[in-house]
């Protein structure tokens, strides 16, 4: 849901099981993926990123965001 409270559809374009996942934004040129890397065991490395093949991206997630989303994960 986003900041308006409408729900919005994602499709999933890649997935690589305990590596990555990819979302496109459906009718929409925004994407997203989180990729993990094992450090050790109980550790691991995610990286977030995020893009638009035109223009610019509307919302992006901000820092506090990304910490809570830190925070869930661990």
């Amino acid at each position: 849901m986003n900041d308006k409270g409408i729900w919005t559809e994602y499709e999933v374009i890649q997935l690589e099981e305990n590596k990555l996942f990819e979302l496109k934004q459906k009718n929409n040129s925004y994407f997203v993926r989180y990729d993990y890397k094992l450090i050790s065991p109980g550790t691991t490395k995610l990286t977030y990123t995020e893009w638009v093949e035109e223009g610019d991206i509307n919302n992006p997630f901000g820092k506090d965001v990304l910490e809570k989303l830190k925070e869930i994960i661990e």
